[in-house]
């Protein structure tokens, strides 16, 4: 992959170029094994999601070794597993008692994009599960995104979400000046 490559976004500013370095070193990392997290935070509309996706797009799962108690080894293979998830369908299935998501979420999915954290509404229980998903997912290529900065993650979920952030080689950039890329667009068409 051409280090030029922006995956899509019009990289107009030292932010969305940041982001960009970040999202071929996240893919690279990757590829070598070395399971970080990419965290896009800050202003809606900045291109947060759309960076996900394509990383999410290129990502290339491979075989893997995982524990397996049924055969002689122990250990059996299996291909790597990718999924995609809003914070709102989490928090939902949260609110219904379906639990299994976290545990699905931290134990059969291998690289994840958790798309708009702290999005709608967030009881105890929502900040808690939000919290063990992030520790449990430690040691897993993760994307986050998120309108929220860290302060205001800390301040709306927890304190541990932020930090684990933060964490383990993680690559984290905050939207401040970055304008929606929308109402940019919409600007340059009425001119």
């Amino acid at each position: 992959m051409a280090s030029s490559d922006t995956f899509g976004l019009e990289a107009y500013n030292e932010e969305l170029k940041r982001a960009v370095r970040f999202a071929h070193e996240f893919l690279d990392a990757s590829a070598r094994g070395e399971p970080i997290w990419l965290s896009l935070l800050g202003n809606g509309g900045a291109g947060k999601t759309h960076l996900a996706m394509a990383l999410y797009q290129r990502f290339r799962p491979k075989m893997v070794k995982s524990r397996d108690g049924n055969s002689a080894s122990g250990f059996r293979e299996k291909l790597q597993k990718k999924q995609k998830f809003n914070w709102a369908y989490i928090t939902q299935k949260i609110r219904d008692r379906d639990y299994g998501i976290v545990s699905y979420i931290c134990d059969d999915v291998d690289f994840a994009v958790i798309d708009d954290l702290g999005a709608g509404y967030d009881s105890e229980i929502t900040k808690a599960k939000a919290s063990e998903i992030a520790e449990r997912r430690i040691g897993k290529p993760t994307i986050w995104t998120s309108n929220l900065d860290l302060e205001r993650i800390a301040e709306r979920i927890d304190a541990r979400v932020a930090s684990r952030l933060l964490r383990h080689g993680s690559k984290v950039v905050v939207f401040e000046e970055t304008q929606d890329w929308s109402v940019l667009q919409f600007r340059k068409e009425s001119a």
